[in-house]
């Protein structure tokens, strides 16, 4: 059996063919243009089946949930009650299967994925696996050009695929218990035969073994946290959780950076409660946490009129330099400090800071020529794009429900200056925290005088569930290689466990050309 489908529904389709999975969130396109596809296949035969009855039931399903879909109003973030009910008796038909794969091709041949799937991979999975059991359902999906992906609430096979986008040729495979992994074409061609004895076996034990073994780590993973606030209830009622938590994902991340309010007050015992929540950081890390401070680092309250001035005296004892470049992970760090100045809860990063960063920049490119092709991130705790800002890309429109109507109390002030500079020294990634909710918004900048150049600020909530809110951190990967990251969004409500709730891959990020900007 076969199946294709467009990328942008890899999510649904997970959900789909994995019966034990929740169901997820959805925008009402992404939605109807699934269903409608498998109503109405295209004149390239969206499905392939050896039963021309399943190709039947398959429409007539599609139609019935094009009518309850068409009860939707346009552009509605579907919730996953409603995702459900639509997809309920489609899940009936692609659920049936011991295992699914879907083929992932080399990324020099998105632009010609149709000749590509004629061959290596693509032929071996698609002809071999699907003629020789009926067990398993090939998915392939189609490619316009170099993919981005995004998803609410990802399922594990749609975050298998996001984190390998770049890496193919190659395989994700997943069987309907939820085991997902990236297989590259190397070894696929040994583990096919291993998956069929499985398959014909009937121990679907063994598909979940076989897979796991298979998988390999390539991408190199940075662990965003924020908005610690430690000095309040909520923090020290939920550090076991994030502790519990991190003790495991901490072993997959090459870097740990955290994005300031590292706790509520500028006093000692608030300062020495993170300092011990650091040093167990450092204890099961690779590398030292990179942290920076935000507005309650400093002020009382995080309210430059609560008290009188500011105090450094906590944020001094805690180390953090302006530049930090990280050989293993490909990356540059560009630390800075927005809460130096800036009335209420706003803040700004000074002229003078961004003469110094930028300077310290320039003569670490100058001793070291090949950083000059890493990855820059800048770490500031505001952020620099605006909650209120009209959403035009599919993942603003997801995320435009968080905006709320204090921005001019929380903005970070001359983000034009900030986000120029940005642009200018080619950073790609803001990672900011202060808003306590989970974020991402992309520009391009085009500074006057210089190249215009994206930049994509990513927001982490609070990471020990200040004012009540979820507890929240966020996985970035980068492939140094092919270029591409992704970022990942989790949050724990209620003391249940952290689940993702949106993952977003970028297109190819160009090499840092030589000059002043690198």
């Amino acid at each position: 059996m076969g199946f294709h489908f467009s990328i942008e529904h890899t999510n649904l389709v997970a959900f789909l063919t994995t019966p034990a999975a929740e169901p997820p969130r959805a925008s009402r396109n992404q939605l109807y243009g699934l269903v409608a596809a498998l109503a109405y296949p295209n004149a390239e035969s969206f499905l392939v089946s050896r039963d021309p009855q399943w190709l039947d039931r398959v429409r007539l399903l599609g139609e019935e949930a094009l009518r309850k879909i068409d009860q939707v109003r346009e552009y509605a973030i579907v919730d996953p009650d409603q995702v459900e009910e639509s997809l309920r008796k489609l899940r009936a038909e692609f659920g049936q299967y011991d295992l699914y794969a879907l083929v992932v091709p080399p990324v020099a041949n998105y632009d010609n994925y149709s000749r590509w799937r004629a061959t290596g991979t693509a032929r071996l999975v698609g002809d071999y696996l699907a003629r020789t059991t009926e067990a398993a359902l090939i998915l392939f999906p189609e490619y316009d050009s170099a993919p981005d992906l995004a998803a609410l609430d990802p399922l594990p096979a749609c975050a298998a695929l996001a984190d390998r986008l770049g890496d193919g040729p190659g395989v994700v495979f997943w069987t309907p218990r939820g085991t997902a992994v990236f297989v590259p074409e190397r070894h696929v061609e040994d583990l096919v035969p291993q998956l069929l004895m499985a398959l014909r076996s009937g121990r679907p034990s063994d598909l979940d073994r076989l897979l796991e073994s298979a998988s390999e780590r390539k991408q190199r993973r940075v662990l965003q946290l924020s908005d610690l606030h430690f000095g309040t209830n909520e923090a020290a009622r939920n550090l076991p959780m994030l502790e519990a938590e991190l003790f495991d994902v901490v072993r997959e991340v090459d870097r740990v950076v955290i994005t300031g309010d590292l706790f509520n007050n500028p006093e000692p015992q608030s300062a020495a409660a993170f300092r011990a929540f650091r040093l167990g950081l450092e204890r099961i890390c690779r590398g030292h946490p990179i942290v920076i401070p935000g507005n309650h680092d400093q002020r009382v309250l995080g309210n430059s009129l609560v008290s009188v001035g500011q105090t450094f005296e906590q944020i001094s004892q805690i180390p953090w330099a302006p530049v930090v470049v990280d050989d293993d992970l490909g990356t540059v760090f560009l630390c800075l400090n927005s809460s130096i100045t800036g009335n209420f809860a706003r803040g700004r990063v000074t002229t003078e800071q961004l003469v110094a960063t930028g300077a310290e920049l320039r003569s670490a490119l100058a001793k070291t020529p090949h950083v000059r092709d890493y990855l820059r991130v800048v770490l500031v705790h505001h952020h620099p794009f605006g909650f209120e800002t009209r959403p035009s890309t599919f993942v603003q429109r997801l995320l435009s429900v968080v905006g709320l109507s204090d921005e001019t109390f929380l903005l970070l002030g001359d983000a034009r200056e900030f986000l120029d500079w940005c642009a200018r020294w080619e950073v790609s990634i803001v990672l900011h925290g202060h808003k306590h909710v989970a974020r991402y918004f992309s520009e391009v900048i085009h500074p006057e005088g210089a190249r215009q150049h994206p930049v994509t600020a990513v927001g982490c909530g609070t990471s020990l569930g200040a004012e009540g809110l979820p507890l929240s951190y966020n996985i970035i990967h980068w492939d140094d290689q092919q270029r591409r990251w992704m970022a990942r969004f989790f949050e724990s409500v209620s003391g249940g466990p952290f689940v993702p709730k949106l993952i977003t891959t970028t297109r190819t990020i160009e090499t840092p050309a030589a000059g002043v900007g690198g």
